[in-house]
């Protein structure tokens, strides 16, 4: 099995799906905040872990292929 470096980008989208996905059990049982407010920072945190991700995995995308072209 291969171990795969990952850019910056694809470490913080990684970061903010975990994020995304505790906010609301941590927010709801610890912290008491309304419903409304807690579905916003979720989809927040959602769409920036998509939009993270997307872009960290097409600059690794287009930068391997780039290094796999000798002379180019």
């Amino acid at each position: 099995m291969a171990f795969v470096k990952f850019n910056r980008l694809t470490c913080i989208g990684l970061w903010f799906l975990a994020a995304a996905n505790l906010l609301p059990w941590l927010a709801r049982h610890y912290a008491g905040l309304p419903e409304d407010l807690v579905d916003g920072f979720h989809g927040l945190f959602l769409g920036v872990a998509i939009a993270t991700l997307l872009l960290g995995f097409v600059r690794s995308r287009r930068s391997d292929c780039r290094s796999e072209q000798p002379g180019v």
